[in-house]
């Protein structure tokens, strides 16, 4: 006697369903390929969630690590940098183990670096001149950095205009003070820097910074 194999209709339905459930891809008939919905409620769901992890600030706030030992040997002492540095006056400040603040990295731009001049030699600080630092113009500024640049060597005024891309013939005609001017701090600041700093030779029509020589230069 032969036994007929039996063939249930409602399988293939079933693990079709099931795989959409799972979230498989399937082709509806129409050549397109579709998504089960239960993926895409669980993609969103997980977007929203990891979004909201994020905006929490103790989710967000870096964790201080932990040192063992002495990593950096005696003298030296490790801080956690949340703990002891934030942005403060617009640079980074330091916060002392009493959490007072320090104003470390915070350099105001008149601040002399180039001896008597600021960082971009637009301020000039001199010790004599009673309305505190003295703002030059770019010009101004430009020929105090090339006369810089020689480090006290004497030169004529044509490299150093040269250096200073400026059309004048010398270094002086920046600094001239006209006639509605006399007597303005803001005008009569910059010819004072430059009649205090700049060593003019005349005759030889040489030009020098001594402020700016180098020991080996000053020496020689």
């Amino acid at each position: 006697m032969r036994i007929k194999s039996v063939r249930r209709t409602g399988e293939p339905q079933a693990r079709t369903g099931s795989k959409q459930q799972a979230g498989h891809s399937n082709h509806d008939g129409s050549g397109r390929c579709s998504i089960g919905t239960s993926v895409v409620r669980r993609t969103r769901d997980s977007v929203q969630d990891a979004s909201e992890y994020r905006s929490c600030p103790e989710n967000t706030r870096p964790k201080p690590g932990e040192t063992r030992g002495a990593p950096f040997g005696a003298g030296v002492e490790w801080l956690a940098l949340e703990d002891r540095f934030a942005f403060y006056g617009g640079g980074i400040a330091f916060i002392s183990a009493g959490g007072a603040r320090g104003t470390a990295g915070v350099v105001a731009p008149t601040t002399p670096v180039h001896g008597s001049f600021s960082e971009d030699f637009r301020w000039v600080t001199l010790p004599d001149w009673p309305d505190g630092p003295i703002r030059c113009t770019d010009g101004q500024a430009a020929v105090f950095k090339s006369l810089w640049s020689f480090k006290g060597e004497p030169v004529t005024a044509e490299p150093v205009m040269q250096r200073a891309d400026l059309d004048s013939d010398k270094p002086i005609d920046v600094f001239k003070v006209k006639a509605r001017d006399k007597g303005k701090p803001e005008a009569e600041g910059p010819l004072a820097a430059y009649r205090a700093l700049v060593v003019t030779q005349k005759r030889q029509g040489l030009y020098s910074m001594p402020e700016a020589a180098t020991p080996t230069t000053a020496s020689a």
